[in-house]
């Protein structure tokens, strides 16, 4: 059930961030939420994932590693997701002239952490299927 949850809340906090990535890049007149609102519950989104992730680390993370299972994409996840609160913590709290590469970092952490995320995902449920 945690499982689900957590990826549930991955699911969450990308869909607001592409939601953001719309109302500033794009600017769609269409678009009735201001950005910092979505900023806003991607920031709370994140919290919620990170509470998420911590019910399920102490279990999932010690069966995959001692099943030798998707160690790689599991490791790379957990080292994405310490980056990104890092990133997000400079974005707050650190020197107004570290923001704009903090910005930049968390994008790109943030997209290799989806593709992580992606692969871990995926090989887990083609593996649940071939076994069933």
């Amino acid at each position: 059930m945690a499982k689900i949850l957590c990826h549930q809340q991955y699911w969450f906090v990308l869909g607001n961030r592409s939601a953001f990535l719309l109302a500033t890049d794009l600017q769609p007149s269409l678009l009735f939420i201001r950005p910092h609102t979505i900023l806003s519950w991607h920031g709370i989104t994140a919290m919620a994932t990170s509470i998420a992730l911590g019910s399920v680390l102490t279990v999932h993370l010690k069966a995959g590693i001692k099943a030798k299972r998707q160690v790689f994409s599991g490791l790379s996840q957990l080292t994405c997701l310490l980056a990104l609160i890092l990133t997000a913590a400079l974005l707050y709290y650190g020197p107004a002239e570290l923001r704009d590469d903090a910005i930049t970092a968390h994008w790109v952490i943030g997209i290799f952490f989806l593709s992580f995320f992606l692969s871990h995902a995926f090989h887990a449920s083609s593996k649940q299927k071939a076994l069933s």
